[in-house]
């Protein structure tokens, strides 16, 4: 993603000021305004899809503007994310099972049971807030060769070693840079990186012209 931002006043604070000073001014301005836009991309992420703060915002960092480099990159990237992050949930007759983990899904997860409804087998789970998925083949698996669990699912366009005609296969959602990528998502987070930057910027103007503050350090 590229936003541009236009930096006003620089010529004439460059007549009055070291260039360096207002290089930072730039730098620091840039930096906070991308800070600002990941958080606001966290926010609009989470707003329509049930994944925790904590597992979407490892996955979103930030390339830091320098004063010889003044340009600042808010990255999302990652494979597709594993269904137990939605909340994940295998139920088989009266009886739910569903992971217990702290911090990221690893082989020391744990599969705890509790009661469910009657009569249904598969798994739940909800991807989108507004909306229940539902998987009336699936289960979830314990640590995988990988040493992750997963929930899987047997399907014939999957490979089977014991010779059954359906093999299995991990389900998994889209990327988070895949979720980034919707329009509404990326309007918000533009939108919130250009009017942060501008506040940034006038901030650091007043600090330079006053002659206080860090940039005078």
């Amino acid at each position: 993603m590229y936003v541009n931002v236009q930096v006003k006043g620089v010529e004439e604070l460059l007549k009055k000021f070291d260039a360096k000073k207002v290089g930072k001014g730039i730098q620091a301005a840039l930096n906070r305004s991308v800070k600002s836009g990941k958080t606001e991309a966290s926010e609009m992420i989470r707003q329509i899809f049930a994944i925790k703060k904590s597992d979407l915002d490892r996955k979103i960092t930030i390339q830091g503007a320098w004063v010889n480099k003044l340009s600042a990159t808010l990255i999302v990237s990652g494979k597709p994310i594993n269904l137990l992050y939605f909340n994940a949930r295998q139920i088989a007759g009266s009886k739910s099972i569903r992971l217990k983990r702290k911090g990221r899904i690893s082989a020391e997860a744990q599969l705890i049971k509790g009661r469910a409804g009657r009569g249904y087998s598969g798994v739940t789970s909800q991807i989108q807030r507004s909306h229940k998925t539902v998987l009336p083949k699936a289960f979830i698996s314990r640590a995988t060769m990988g040493g992750i669990p997963l929930v899987l699912i047997r399907s014939s366009k999957a490979h089977s070693r014991s010779g059954r005609k359906e093999g299995l296969i991990a389900v998994k959602v889209i990327t988070e840079a895949s979720i980034f990528k919707q329009g509404r998502v990326m309007e918000k987070v533009i939108a919130k990186i250009k009017t942060q930057f501008n506040k940034e910027w006038d901030n650091q103007v007043k600090q330079l012209q006053s002659g206080q503050g860090w940039m005078e350090k």
